[in-house]
């Protein structure tokens, strides 16, 4: 039996880690418990991490999986099996932040709202299979709301198939299409739209210079 209580690691305030094991480092087999409270990932802020870890058949499984991250909460399991690095998950995550997630984020945009997501997977990292939902409520570009957006996440073999649809108040989008998981990725997608407002997609400065020559137009005319 190994422990180690108040483990402090790099970025985190505490770490407990408990494990029973037994085995050879080829087909270890046993449990245990680990728990993060105010620690970083990828330099993203975590508040708590707590899951239960099972050794079993060269397979490395987390269960009971909680995390928090900001308003957001993870829960679910991951497993990954040595013999052939094969990967399962099975997440869901809950009133997470889109404004404290910064890879959504761009000089020119910026982005809030309130995302949900559900999302299951197998395969390998070079052939993942995964089918995912995301839904966002209370989308705010750019300061003006939006409205709410649903995607879907599918692969196909080595296709992962995109399909999203927009529950605007006065506009309708919508975007298919396909990205291959291989090389430089490419894609082909189809993204349609009607009556949408484009002044949330664009920066402030240009939304003033837009309007500045709008109304000297007209004074002109």
């Amino acid at each position: 039996m190994a422990a180690c209580r108040g483990l402090r690691l790099s970025g985190s305030r505490q770490a407990d880690l408990t494990i029973q094991a037994a085995g050879t480092q080829a087909d270890p087999h046993g449990h245990g418990q680990i728990s993060l409270t105010e620690a970083q990932a990828y330099g993203r802020p975590i508040k708590s991490l707590t899951s239960n870890i099972v050794f079993a058949s060269r397979t490395a499984r987390l269960e009971d999986v909680h995390l928090q991250a900001g308003r957001g909460v993870v829960e679910g399991w991951a497993a990954y099996d040595f013999s052939n690095n094969g990967l399962k998950f099975d997440l869901s995550g809950q009133s997470i932040d889109l404004a404290e997630v910064p890879e959504v984020q761009t000089p020119h945009l910026q982005v809030a709202g309130v995302a949900s997501f559900t999302a299951k997977g197998a395969g390998t990292l070079a052939q993942p299979v995964i089918n995912g939902h995301l839904q966002i409520r209370k989308l705010i570009l750019n300061g003006e709301p939006i409205g709410a957006l649903e995607a879907d996440a599918v692969t196909h073999g080595r296709q992962l198939q995109l399909t999203a649809r927009s529950n605007f108040s006065k506009a309708t989008l919508s975007l298919d299409g396909s990205i291959d998981l291989q090389g430089m990725m490419p894609a082909k997608l189809n993204l349609q739209f009607s009556n949408l407002d484009i002044n949330p997609f664009l920066p402030a400065d240009l939304r003033s210079r837009l309007l500045n020559m709008l109304r000297s137009t007209g004074r002109r005319n």
